[in-house]
């Protein structure tokens, strides 16, 4: 049965933000109409979902064609240890990382995250348990933290889509209990090796199933995506999901998922948003459906689960920045999101989340750095006004953009660090250092490829805070 109060508080919501859209206060920008966004500098949806296919299945054609099956100084046995498991402590880890008074804090001290993107991580298909040992102890030889990874994949996907022969979810609302068991694993792997994972629920872009397959499922194929936000069937499912993975107890450690401190945050999804131009051209405030949504996602997981943080899973755009300078659709509400409202004022949202990409946002090699003081350092500054934690969650370069990958993300991490950020994680490392040595292909790069120095020594920076 649907929350008839969750209903009518949404439809509340919606109608209000509506009511206000004609005359939004911008924080940088003053009044402004919004009634009409257009944007000609912003990549088409098209574009985006192109470069994300990239940044998805090359990865994985690359995890693909690696052929681990005992290969490798990192092999090692199926068997985690489970004696040190308990509320609050899991393998290595030991206490729930908090958000308090701006920063990420770990038994009352500053701590800082630092890894990388292994999306795949829980993928069955994809990986073998020892791959899944091997890729832990890898990370955390080179000194990453944390990881980010699915917790989810529905349906069986598409051969353009990615392919998920072995689904969390393969039918609406029906869980394999298999596929969820090798979740159970990751975790118990990653505490084994004292790191931390974010456990993303769902997926804008059309891979591993994501908000596509809820959509489909109930409303039919075409049904626009935005459904996902706001019909109550769909909402309802996927609200079940949620309380079955926090509800949930590992089979291999024998500890509730709740009780986990391996779990980092739940994450509401990968990159939540809406089609260009969608709140506007349906009478709804730049960001409304989004915030709504998001209020009331992260209010479920907080009544099931008060021990670890909720993040968006938000690239960072937002509807009132500087509209005043180019590249005003990443702030202007083009995209649905209202970064201040859904990271910043949302209070069961502990920290905010950035992703970066200069060249797939259409700068160029010589106007990239505008993003410095524009959008890095201006979201770093709000967030600090705000009393929030910050990651730049995603962070990566197409090889061949410029020189050296590590040009950029020196560029990146210097202006976070500049402007307090508490973490970062790369788009992407490739764990097997040593077997492809020095692959490097689209964003994906091993330890010993281009970029990998960079991402190291922000690893070491990690190390030093949270020692």
């Amino acid at each position: 049965m649907v929350n008839t109060h969750t209903s009518l508080t949404l439809a509340v919501w919606l109608i209000m933000n509506a009511l206000a859209m004609t005359c939004q206060a911008a924080e940088y920008c003053g009044c402004r109409d919004t009634s009409s966004i257009q944007s000609s500098d912003a990549p088409s949806e098209a574009e985006l979902e192109s470069i994300a296919r990239a940044r998805f299945q090359v990865q994985i054609n690359q995890i693909r064609n690696l052929n681990y099956s005992g290969a490798g100084d990192y092999a090692t046995t199926n068997s985690i240890s489970t004696t040190s498991t308990g509320p609050g402590k899991s393998g290595l880890n030991d206490g729930f990382v908090k958000a308090k008074n701006g920063d990420l804090v770990l038994n009352d001290r500053r701590w800082y995250a630092a890894g990388t993107n292994a999306f795949y991580a829980a993928q069955a298909d994809l990986l073998s348990p020892d791959d899944v040992t091997s890729l832990m102890a890898v990370h955390a030889m080179k000194g990453a933290n944390v990881l980010r990874v699915f917790a989810f994949s529905d349906g069986y996907g598409t051969q353009q889509n990615i392919l998920t022969p072995v689904p969390f979810q393969p039918r609406l609302g029906e869980y394999n209990e298999e596929a969820l068991k090798r979740l159970d694993f990751v975790l118990a792997a990653a505490a084994a090796k004292g790191i931390r994972l974010v456990l993303t629920l769902t997926n804008y872009w059309p891979f591993y199933g994501g908000q596509r397959f809820y959509v489909d499922s109930v409303k039919g194929t075409g049904a626009p995506q935005e459904l996902f936000y706001t019909d109550p069937e769909i909402r309802k499912y996927f609200k079940d999901y949620i309380t079955k993975l926090a509800t949930r107890t590992n089979t291999v450690t024998g500890q509730r998922y709740v009780d986990d401190p391996t779990i980092l945050a739940w994450q509401l999804g990968n990159e939540p948003r809406t089609s260009n131009g969608y709140d506007s051209s349906n009478g709804f405030a730049p960001g409304a459906l989004m915030t709504a949504w998001t209020r009331e996602m992260s209010a479920h997981i907080k009544s099931l689960d008060g021990n670890h943080m909720v993040s968006t899973g938000h690239e960072g755009f937002t509807t009132n920045g500087d509209c005043c300078n180019g590249h005003t659709w990443l702030n202007n509400g083009l995209t649905g999101t209202d970064w201040v409202a859904s990271n910043l004022e949302d209070p069961n949202v502990d920290f905010a989340t950035l992703h970066v990409y200069p060249a797939s946002w259409g700068f160029t090699p010589n106007d990239y750095t505008w993003l410095g003081e524009n959008y890095i350092r201006s979201r770093g500054e709000q967030a600090r006004r705000a009393g929030k934690p910050i990651v730049l969650e995603e962070y990566g370069m197409e090889e061949g953009w410029l020189s050296s990958r590590n040009t950029l993300f020196d560029f990146e991490l210097s202006e976070a660090r500049e402007s307090g950020f508490d973490g970062s994680l790369v788009w992407a490392v490739l764990h097997r250092e040593g077997y492809l040595s020095g692959v490097t292909t689209n964003f994906i790069f091993d330890y010993n490829g281009d970029g990998a120095r960079a991402v190291l020594d922000e690893y070491q920076r990690g190390k030093s805070i949270n020692a």
